[in-house]
């Protein structure tokens, strides 16, 4: 496992970064991205998952509207995630990944989604550790049609990997304290 900078200055303790979790792969950000931006997987994502889109969108949806919707959900959410992080603002698109968690804190499982009204309801989540308030590492993203994660196995796979994630960070004793040195 390898953390990659995907937004921040190379000496500052803030900023996204992501798990590249194969050597030869891409980090979780550029693999996340490229899929969401690519018309002919997401299409075949929402033909798999047809079931889904009538409650997913809150309205009779065709298989290449909602392909379509998810792919410009893609673009709004990078570039939210660039402004937010250039603003100092991580902390506001990321939130707790459940929804009853109030309290913020270090090595929190984390999700973002976009904060535009113009999608009823987000499509597209990141997932994330907290590390700082204006810092995470995202552990993967996902395409969530239903209620809640443990629905269908690609979201349950998001949960493993945000629990990978965090041991990893666990047990080579990465803390806010270390950051800096660490990054």
């Amino acid at each position: 496992m390898e953390l990659v900078r995907i937004f921040g200055k190379e000496d500052a303790e803030d900023g996204l970064f992501a798990v590249k979790y194969h050597k030869d792969g891409p980090d979780e950000f550029d693999r996340l991205f490229n899929l969401w931006n690519d018309t002919e997987y997401v299409e075949s994502f929402c033909y798999e998952n047809e079931a889904d889109l009538v409650d997913a969108f809150q309205r009779p949806v065709t298989v290449e509207e909602a392909a379509r919707e998810i792919i410009e959900e893609a673009m709004v959410m990078e570039e939210q995630l660039f402004e937010y992080y250039e603003s100092t603002r991580l902390q506001e698109i990321f939130r707790p990944l459940f929804n009853h968690e109030y309290i913020l804190s270090p090595l929190q499982r984390s999700k973002a989604c976009i904060v535009v009204k113009m999608f009823h309801r987000p499509k597209l989540i990141v997932y994330a550790i907290r590390l700082a308030p204006n810092s995470f590492i995202m552990s993967g993203g996902a395409v969530k049609l239903t209620a809640t994660m443990n629905d269908r196995p690609h979201l349950m796979e998001e949960l493993r990997k945000l629990d990978s994630v965090k041991g990893w960070l666990q047990q080579n004793d990465i803390d806010i304290s270390q950051t800096l040195n660490f990054f």
